[in-house]
């Protein structure tokens, strides 16, 4: 017979047992096992409805405690159909994202973060090119993962003035603009290339970005990726000079002309020219290079020898005070486009004058940079275009700048010096007494630059010489009563910029400034022996930022490089096949420091040096740019000999430097 499980509450275990005290002693039936089931159930039953009781009471009781009237009932407003609509629709949404996110992009994060940094796209060329230099672009992709790629497509966008020539391999589709490679597949750690052949066209310093977009699918997965790179170079030069020679000061009516002169530098890939000149409705020109002339002028064959052109142009009438002539440079490419390399832009004073002043400086007509210590050769040229005759003509020079050697003044016509202005009439120059309709005469006169010495001593910081001509009808004197404002008496102005006062002091020695021992060998030189010497190089510069600054000398083939070189900026070296030692500094500052270099030298004269003074440094080249005149810079020092100059202490040794047998 099976075991039956009676469950009793508390209660009634309880109960029980006080029946059973109290009827202790009375005997009874015993109940059958359905009616203890029923008397359990009603138990159970009993016991769960007090317990229901006491939990309505907690709910129908207020804070305090109190039963809460029931019969009244606060109604809550019922949302409406539009809340349960918007409801459904955002679940809807929500759950359909959910599954297309699940069926379309379950892979996409872990393979984003642990694949797509290995897939790589890069470009690599030269960072600064010439301009038409033919270079190549070279695209770089790798696929360092262990799946293949699908479905590759490479968009390169070309920089804007860029000449596309070919791609290696041939693209599936190219314009002047972009090309297309379509690579159907990469496989898992393989790398390629896409070599792209071109050339830029552009001005000197300009910046090019090339852009490259790579879209791919990894093998396996639906969605499209995307690599990009770019790259930026620039066109360090265009390869070519230029000049040019003209009037600042133009007179309205009559033909002027600007002298227009190209050539190729020693890098260089232009062969070819167009010259355009902006066009104006009061200018009339023509550019005189070939048989014809013409407005526009094509150049080929540039070489390394300057060429000129002129380029003739007219005011008809003076409508404003100044005008600006562009001149523009364009090359033309295999494919007959054009590309603009240079533009000059020449800012002309416009004059409606009967006496036309022209001044020319050196042989020159525009702005040039001059040095310390140079002579400014000055012609005035000055004709009448009127149509009738100009009497008592006043000309005057006025040179403006605190720089001018006045008692160097050299004038075949002995003009009246009055401050900064020199003046001639017609005591000077009798001609001025009348000078007749289309009548043509010239001042010359010169005037030197002060020496370093002078100028150190003065405190203007405007190292330039200003220089204009101009003249007064009917007034013999009173020169400063003359200059005014009024353009249309006034010649071309001229601005001379003085180039800075860059120095090299050079020092061969034996013994350096402390009395030590820097050279080795015999004093003086013998034949067939080595005697080795110490060259000091200091160089100040106090004015103006030199470029491109160089010092370099020559050794003679009896003198050696010995090395044990040492330079407080740039570098020095030793090229062995020119024989010549170099100090390349590039970029020298404004500064009132020294800066030094040093290097030795061994020296073996041979019986043709016999009781000679050889010379052992042929004297030094200086070579620069200088930033604010844009003038080249170019000086030379002076010999230095066995008989070692700057060597006090072994002159007493070396006599006269006479090499000895």
């Amino acid at each position: 017979m099976g075991k039956i499980k009676i469950s009793l509450n508390e209660k009634n275990i309880e109960n029980r047992k006080n029946n059973n005290l109290n009827n202790k002693f009375i005997k009874h039936k015993l109940p059958s096992m359905r009616e203890i089931e029923e008397q359990d159930n009603n138990d159970i039953k009993e016991f769960k409805e007090e317990e229901i009781n006491e939990s309505l009471t907690k709910i129908y009781q207020d804070e305090a405690g109190n039963m809460v009237n029931v019969k009244k009932l606060d109604e809550r407003k019922k949302r409406g159909i539009l809340f349960y609509l918007f409801l459904i629709i955002f679940l809807a949404f929500l759950f359909t994202g959910a599954y297309y996110f699940y069926n379309n992009y379950s892979f996409l994060l872990p393979w984003l973060s642990n694949n797509a940094k290995d897939i790589k796209l890069d470009i690599v060329a030269k960072d600064s090119v010439l301009a038409g230099e033919e270079f190549i672009y070279s695209v770089n992709y790798e696929n360092s993962t262990d799946l293949s790629l699908e479905n590759i497509e490479i968009k390169v966008i070309f920089p804007e003035k860029f000449i596309y020539k070919e791609g290696q391999p041939a693209p599936s589709i190219s314009t002047s603009q972009n090309a297309v490679w379509k690579i159907e597949k990469i496989n898992a750690h393989e790398k390629g290339k896409i070599e792209i052949k071109g050339k830029l066209a552009d001005q000197t310093l300009t910046s090019h970005i090339i852009l490259a977009d790579m879209n791919y699918n990894p093998e396996g997965i639906s969605s499209e990726y995307k690599k990009s790179a770019s790259f930026e170079n620039e066109i360090k030069d265009i390869g070519l000079d230029f000049t040019f020679d003209n009037y600042s000061t133009v007179l309205a009516g009559a033909e002027n002309e600007i002298n227009v002169g190209y050539k190729a530098k020693d890098e260089n890939y232009i062969d070819n020219l167009r010259i355009i000149v902006n066009p104006l409705e009061n200018l009339t020109y023509s550019f005189v290079g070939s048989a014809t002339p013409m407005q526009i002028i094509e150049i080929n064959n540039i070489t390394k020898d300057e060429q000129k052109v002129k380029l003739k142009f007219k005011f008809k009438e003076k409508k404003n005070p100044t005008e600006d002539l562009i001149i523009s440079f364009e090359y033309k490419d295999e494919l007959g486009n054009y590309w603009k390399m240079f533009e000059k832009k020449i800012n002309l004073e416009v004059i409606k004058s009967s006496l036309n002043l022209n001044l020319i400086i050196n042989g020159s007509q525009s702005d040039k940079g001059i040095n310390i210590g140079d002579t400014l050769n000055y012609s005035i040229v000055f004709n009448n275009k009127g149509e009738t005759p100009m009497k008592d003509i006043v000309i005057m020079a006025v040179l403006e700048s605190d720089y001018l050697d006045w008692s160097s003044l050299s004038d075949e016509h002995k003009g009246k010096v009055s401050a900064n202005t020199i003046s001639w009439s017609k005591e000077e120059i009798p001609e001025l007494a009348e000078f007749n309709t289309g009548s043509e005469n010239m001042i010359n006169f010169s005037i030197k630059i002060l020496d370093e010495n002078k100028i150190k001593s003065i405190s203007s910081q405007a190292f330039e010489v200003k220089s204009y001509a101009q003249f007064k009808i009917g007034d013999n004197g009173g020169t400063d009563e003359a200059k005014n404002e009024n353009t249309d008496t006034k010649s071309n102005t001229i601005i001379n910029k003085i180039n800075s006062d860059i120095n090299l002091s050079e020092e061969l020695r034996y013994f350096n400034e402390d009395n030590i021992a820097v050279g080795s060998g015999p004093l003086p030189p013998r034949v067939g022996q080595n005697t080795s010497y110490k060259l000091y190089w200091k160089i100040s510069n106090n004015m103006h930022e030199i470029n491109n600054l160089t010092i370099e000398t020559t050794l003679p083939s009896y003198v050696s490089w010995s090395g044990k070189e040492n330079a407080t900026v740039g570098s020095i070296y030793y090229d062995s096949a020119s024989k010549k030692v170099i100090w390349n500094i590039g970029r020298l500052p404004k500064s009132e420091l020294k800066f030094e270099s040093e290097f030795s030298l061994s020296v073996m004269p041979t019986q043709n040096e016999l009781n000679q003074i050889i010379v052992i440094i042929p004297g030094a080249v200086i070579k620069g740019i200088d930033t604010e005149t844009n003038s080249d810079i170019t000086k030379t020092s002076k010999v230095k000999t066995s008989k070692l100059e700057d060597d006090d202490i072994a002159k007493e040794l070396n006599g006269e430097g006479i090499v000895l047998p």
